[in-house]
């Protein structure tokens, strides 16, 4: 078995939640078990999903919520309800047992899985709405692909026009970018490597920013949810019909 390098070293017990994307993932990391695993695929039945899984990893490994050490979290961006999910899973976690929580944002939780790639590396998530949340990354030894910029919101088409130079793509948001590829010398990785692997996350943690408060933990949405748009278009309507003579 290949050694840990040194950003990846054996954990204390550590839960990893992640909700932020369709496929919601859940590790229970232990120094002297195997690592505990969940997974669901749904668009709205992980709050029901997740305090249950982790009840079940926790009997199985016959350990109390009290013996867990480290919280991990994506903190988004991705769906909305998601985002929340784990968040504030994680928020109440720390209130009853005064666990730390490591924060990742989710494309970066994505690059971290990754093995190093012979182009640059792109993690794109499908932003709903024909765009696109997109962040580059690239490796550095012992600590994996690290962002070498923000997240940002593109169109597919307008994201191209930003990559003049071949890169390696990977994420749900791949397929979205696929049709406009053809005379490009992208690399496309393959559907299961776009996804959060939380055992690794685990691993990472020690890498990761850790709070033992929750005044800076907040949630990454990049933009406001689709109701609170579609509420701000009707009072700017009406604002609007007011102002008329």
């Amino acid at each position: 078995m290949e050694s840990l390098t040194m950003a990846e070293q054996t954990p204390g017990t550590t839960l990893v939640l992640h909700t932020a994307t369709p496929l919601a993932s859940l590790a229970l990391v232990t120094p002297d078990q195997p690592p505990q695993t969940r997974s669901l695929v749904s668009r709205g039945g992980h709050l029901e999903w997740l305090p249950a899984a982790i009840d079940e990893m926790l009997d199985e490994a016959s350990l109390s919520a009290a013996r867990v050490e480290q919280l991990v979290v994506t903190q988004g961006p991705g769906s909305f309800a998601g985002v929340r999910i784990a968040l504030g899973f994680a928020k109440g976690w720390q209130l009853a047992h005064n666990t730390p929580i490591a924060v990742v944002g989710t494309l970066q939780a994505i690059a971290l899985a990754l093995p190093q790639q012979s182009k640059p590396l792109m993690v794109l998530l499908d932003a709903r709405r024909g765009e696109l949340f997109c962040q580059p990354f690239s490796w550095q030894a012992e600590r994996g692909y690290q962002a070498v910029g923000e997240v940002t919101r593109h169109t597919p088409e307008a994201l191209l026009e930003q990559l003049p130079a071949p890169h390696a793509l990977v994420g749900n948001g791949v397929p979205l970018l696929e049709p406009l590829l053809n005379s490009h010398n992208h690399t496309l990785l393959a559907a299961e490597q776009g996804e959060v692997d939380p055992v690794v996350l685990a691993h990472r943690a020690g890498q990761l920013p850790s709070y033992d408060n929750q005044t800076n933990l907040q949630p990454s949405y990049l933009r406001r949810a689709e109701a609170e748009e579609k509420r701000l278009e009707r009072e700017a309507a009406e604002l609007a019909t007011r102002g008329s003579p």
